[in-house]
């Protein structure tokens, strides 16, 4: 018998401790000894085997019965392993996996894969990948199921190659693992299994461990399931396939195989009532490569206990994987949900939301399009019953045109988010406690706060609050002032969000409230000025179209849309108003825009006064340059 340190595990030892697992946050420990320096030497003689009479000739210690206590000690707590037989360098790196898992050993391991016998039926795009990694985990006993022949379509997803060409796919596969490993079993069968009872006829289903239905056919994976258990109750089977972008696997046993048949069923009944299809096979390297890992890990998992992965499932556009049991998939599908992950995957909107207003067109624009009216916020309530106030629209209105004119011929130079972060600090260090100082920080520190743009990250800035914790969202162009402002904007939210407040209009209202008086705080900086210049520009724009459409909004949960009419029609050309309209309303959530007019109207004095800034500043410079 010889002992041997399981090194796997990263032992290293600093003045006060032996430390091991030191690269794994979550599994590292370390060992308090008398003298740390003779263990850590008794770990180093251990780290290749020995017999205890090797041990004993070059022992750290002194006395025997020290010794022996510290290997007692050490056998206990699995951080060493006894073995009666030679060390098979093909399994080394195997090995020291399975023993670098807490209270495991390779030995016993093995001699539970030793008698695990694996039958594959289809060895295409998620099967012919299996046998390999199963292999490479030490399993060695297969059979393999699969009619077809090897053609040229087959070379970009399946474990074959151009001269692999007009074989048997079983055959070569066969023929290529018994070459180029030892000790294999492999049967290869050509079958076409239709049902259970072919199944039954040509595999030894007694002596079968796990059953792997890698083939394309629901019909036999229904009836396999249904019936198998009831012969065969010890046999654990394991399904793959895939969907559009997306790959899964399931583990079916006698305890759960009734409620995922039922699943199963509804799934294929779906199918089936399909009026017509058009579809291509598309999976792909990443459908087989994620079966194999996949398939393996259920495989590895259910030998050993460790975990009961019963479910695998990944999708190659979102970059979400998963392996787990039914309760972590749930909690996963919950996150799957999170609205971080809306920011990042940004899919076209659900065409069956419902919609609380008709799509409005030229035709239809003074007609009566509500069609239902949805739960609304206190201060939408309020709004719908205030006699409308066109005050600030006028004033706004007023400036309109001269800002856009004086605007046009203004340059502005980069931003950086450094230069702006740096900026904001220093204003909430003076206006805000130190808690929030430190907030901001770890804010403005967060990865979150500037993300490039990809192909499906949402383009519109967001402030999200999960838990504890404020994400913001905001892809920062340093060539694009505006995504400075929203960006600011967002940082305030987020402090308001940080410390309780769930309102979102009082978020906007006190964020636009918190950049007028950053951007009065910093008016002798040139690049504020700048900032400066593209909020009045945005506000005096969109205050209007926002107005307006809230008005829409308004008069149709009032059912009194020729009041609109009356109102607006003389606005501007019917065409223009329509568009306006329709650009800006949202169909599925009522009133998303009144909250930027309420936060206006609740700053306008200082708006006001930076607008009339701006204007005199802008004209001396536009007569300067001139």
């Amino acid at each position: 018998m010889k002992y041997h340190l399981k090194k796997g595990m990263f032992w290293t030892k600093n003045k006060d401790e032996i430390i091991f697992y030191y690269t794994n946050p979550y599994l590292r420990k370390g060992i308090l000894s008398s003298d740390n320096t003779k263990l850590f030497n008794l770990l180093t003689l251990l780290s290749e085997p020995k017999t205890y009479d090797e041990i004993c000739s070059n022992s750290p210690f002194a006395k025997q019965e020290e010794l022996d206590e510290t290997l007692a000690y050490l056998s206990s707590k699995g951080y060493i392993s006894k073995t009666t037989g030679l060390f098979n360098k093909v399994h080394n790196r195997l090995r020291s996996f399975v023993d670098s898992i807490p209270n495991m050993n390779f030995e016993d391991y093995q001699k539970k894969i030793d008698s695990k016998h694996i039958c594959i039926i289809g060895t295409g795009t998620a099967g012919s990948y299996v046998p390999e990694s199963l292999i490479k985990l030490g399993l060695s006993k297969f059979t393999l199921i699969d009619p077809d022949i090897v053609e040229e379509h087959n070379l970009y997803a399946q474990n074959f190659s151009y001269l692999d060409l007009g074989e048997y796919k079983v055959y070569s596969l066969k023929k290529r693992y018994e070459q180029y490993y030892n000790n294999l079993f492999i049967k290869a069968e050509l079958k076409h299994l239709k049902k259970y009872e072919d199944l039954k006829t040509h595999i030894n289903l007694e002596k079968t461990d796990y059953l792997l239905l890698c083939a394309d056919n629901n019909t036999l994976i229904v009836d396999v399931i249904e019936n198998i258990f009831h012969e065969y109750p010890h046999i654990k089977i394991i399904i793959g396939g895939y969907a559009v972008f997306q790959q899964h696997c399931r583990l079916i046993n006698n305890d759960n195989y009734k409620s995922v048949l039922n699943n199963i069923k509804k799934n294929v009944n779906t199918l089936k009532n399909l009026d017509k299809v058009l579809v291509e096979n598309n999976g792909v390297i990443f459908d087989s490569l994620f079966s194999s890992l996949a398939i393996s890990k259920i495989v590895f998992d259910d030998v050993l206990n460790i975990n009961q992965s019963h479910i695998a499932k990944a999708d190659f556009l979102k970059n979400t994987f998963f392996i787990g049991n039914e309760l972590q998939n749930k909690m996963f599908e919950e996150y799957e949900d999170n609205p971080i992950n809306k920011i990042f995957y940004d899919f076209p909107t659900n065409t069956k939301k419902q919609r609380w207003i008709n799509e409005i067109t030229d035709e239809n624009i003074f007609d009566n399009n509500l069609l239902f009216k949805k739960e609304l916020a206190p201060e939408e309530q309020i709004y719908l019953i205030q006699r409308t106030d066109k005050t600030n629209f006028n004033k706004l209105m007023y400036y309109q045109s001269t800002i856009n004119s004086l605007l046009n011929t203004t340059r502005y130079p980069s931003l950086t988010k450094e230069v702006i972060s740096e900026l904001l600090l220093e204003y909430i260090e003076k206006h805000f406690d130190a808690r929030q100082l430190k907030q901001a920080k770890s804010l403005l520190d967060d990865g979150f706060t500037n993300i490039k743009f990809s192909h499906f990250i949402s383009r519109k800035p967001k402030t999200l609050k999960i838990g504890d914790k404020v994400f913001i969202h905001n892809i920062i162009d340093n060539n694009n002032i505006s995504t400075f402002n929203s960006f600011i904007i967002n940082v305030f939210k987020a402090l308001l969000q940080l410390n309780g407040v769930e309102n979102e209009y009082k978020h906007i209202s006190f964020s636009l409230n918190n950049y007028l008086q950053f951007l009065n705080y910093f008016s002798d900086v040139n690049l504020v000025y700048n900032l400066q210049n593209f909020l009045v520009h945005e506000i005096v724009n969109n205050y209007s179209t926002f107005f307006i459409t809230s008005e829409y909004e308004k008069y149709c949960y009032l059912e009194n849309i020729s009041a609109f009419a009356e109102e607006y029609d003389g606005h501007s050309k019917k065409r223009k108003l329509t568009e306006t309209i329709k650009k800006n309303i949202d169909a599925h959530i009522p009133f998303s825009n009144y909250k930027y007019v309420n936060a206006i109207n609740n700053n306008i004095s200082e708006i006001i006064n930076l607008i009339e800034t701006t204007i005199s500043i802008l004209a001396v410079n536009r007569h300067e340059h001139v």
